[in-house]
């Protein structure tokens, strides 16, 4: 995640002037993300769309949000994404060392290196084809 963005509001971040107070995010007003009224009014209520709860307002709080009901969900790359997304070193070991311990992870190899600082090393010792793409944009 772009550092700049963990504080802005979610999804609101271009939307200060449209009546979002700073840090707020798009739950108050989910018009902006359906403005087809037609549409909108086929939402149904849920915890995302309860007028006066909203259960994340930054971009930060809504990747908590969401890896938390990734994790309930018994998905195990949510920790480690949780331990890229972190800078505490506590946090990170505490979410490798889950990421590690679940039998489905992916890329248990990966998460070892990436908590013990040792990427460059495995990368060096890559006997596979390594593609660099430059100035990924995400839109």
């Amino acid at each position: 995640m772009d550092y700049k963005l963990k504080k802005k509001g979610f999804l609101t971040e271009k939307l200060s002037n449209s009546g979002f107070a700073e840090g707020q995010g798009i739950l108050h007003d989910l018009k902006f993300l359906i403005p087809n009224t037609e549409t909108y009014s086929l939402i149904k209520t849920k915890e995302l769309s309860t007028p006066g709860s909203y259960p994340f307002e930054t971009y930060k709080e809504a990747f908590y949000y969401f890896t938390k009901k990734l994790i309930e969900k018994d998905y195990p790359e949510a920790y480690l994404s949780q331990a890229l997304f972190e800078n505490n070193k506590a946090k990170v070991k505490e979410n490798v060392t889950k990421y590690l311990g679940h039998t489905k992870s992916k890329h248990k190899n990966y998460a070892m290196n990436y908590m013990n600082n040792t990427l460059g090393d495995m990368v060096s010792n890559n006997k596979k084809e390594i593609i660099l793409i430059p100035k990924v944009k995400f839109l």
